[in-house]
């Protein structure tokens, strides 16, 4: 392998471990604002994220 790819082999592994630390905070964040335990920016991710929120309805 050359050295570009293994740059970019790196690169990429980091992105994978971001986007997975970003996919626990998220879901921690879901679960303290269902408990009712959390702030207001914990609850307003919860209701974006919920199934039983209707992003439709918003532009009507």
């Amino acid at each position: 392998m050359t050295i570009f790819m293994v740059n970019v082999l790196v690169w990429l592994v980091f992105f994978l471990y971001f986007c997975q630390a970003l996919l626990v905070i998220s879901l921690c964040a879901i679960s303290l604002a269902k408990e009712e335990k959390c702030n207001e920016s914990a609850t307003f991710i919860a209701r974006l994220t919920s199934d039983k929120y209707d992003r439709t309805k918003r532009y009507q």
